[in-house]
């Protein structure tokens, strides 16, 4: 199979795995990353058009439990400036923000904390609660596997439409290697009980975890759920003070190329970097088929002031 072979497959929307493994290696030279970037964001001009959907994120809401924790995560870290940056909010904090928020003209919030395998209903009933003593804005939660079934239910009635849960990967090793407190089997369980309760659900894939087979594999997992409408592609990026602060880091661009298989897989999702990724990628992310929600509205909870940052 050739690359344009390859790409035709995907375009028809008849690629399988290994077609998917073939593009991503196919995909080599200047000339075929420009064809295969446009024609991975003239699919989402099509479906999704050109206009950007504008969202808050908000947290800390809860703490991450974990034991151990994540190697690569912020969390694990022993600078305090980056552990500040997971300080959680006050309820009376959670309020001054979103009332903020609520005057942004954005269309939904972004409230992220940390997991706990045990569950943290009654953390996020409460933050739910209180943001919604001052705003209706349709809400999206990204605590990991951390919800009941029962709270999934009521989070519905209080207008969460999405439930964020990052996969990572389906390489059980890799996973272990890098989450050893967490569960992959969890993690898996968790997304078909979002599923089957009928509400939206968005997932995280990091590339540099495993090869570069794993990364499409943990991409086409997901083609499974019906209710996914959001897939992020992250990258490896080693962190000051964490285990893996002297790992190598993964290429973006590596992430972009995923990013433009992803968006041929799931045509009318919104693909993209997470926020981490910087507002310098947006361009190329759009250029690659990502789009089409933006996350300008960062509250940092540490310096209690607000800062812009783009997905």
């Amino acid at each position: 199979m050739n690359f344009e072979e390859a790409l035709d497959k995907h375009l028809m929307g008849k690629a399988s795995l290994e077609d998917s493994v073939n593009l991503y290696l196919l995909t080599n030279s200047p000339e075929r990353w420009l064809s295969l970037f446009s024609a991975a964001s003239e699919l989402r001009n099509k479906t999704l058009g050109k206009d950007l959907v504008v969202a808050a994120h908000l947290g800390m809401i809860a703490p991450c439990v974990l034991n151990p924790l994540c190697r690569y995560c912020s969390a694990s870290s022993t600078d305090p400036k980056i552990n500040q940056e997971r300080e959680l909010l006050s309820v009376e904090k959670l309020q001054e923000y979103a009332e903020a928020i609520k005057k942004m003209n954005v269309k939904f919030i972004h409230l992220v904390g940390g997991t706990n395998l045990l569950g943290f209903d009654n953390l996020v009933r409460k933050a739910v609660m209180a943001v919604r003593e001052v705003t209706d804005l349709p809400l999206e939660i990204s605590v990991g596997p951390s919800l009941s079934r029962d709270i999934m239910k009521w989070l519905k009635s209080k207008g969460v439409f999405r439930i964020v849960c990052s996969l990572e990967t389906i390489n059980r090793v890799a996973f272990s290697e890098a989450k050893p407190g967490d569960s992959l089997e969890r993690r898996i369980d968790f997304m078909k009980t979002v599923n089957e309760e009928g509400l939206e659900f968005k997932s995280i894939i990091m590339n540099g975890l495993g090869d570069y087979r794993d990364l499409i594999e943990s991409i086409h997992f997901h083609r499974q759920f019906r209710n996914l409408t959001s897939l992020s592609i992250s990258t490896f990026t080693p962190i000051k003070g964490t285990p893996w602060e002297g790992r190598s880091p993964a290429s973006v661009w590596d992430s972009l190329k995923a990013l433009s298989i992803t968006r041929f897989l799931f045509p009318s999702a919104d693909i993209g970097l997470p926020f981490g990724g910087g507002e310098s990628l947006l361009p190329v992310t759009l250029l690659a088929g990502g789009g089409n929600v933006m996350m300008p509205a960062l509250i940092d909870a540490a310096k209690r002031t607000d800062r812009t940052r783009s997905i």
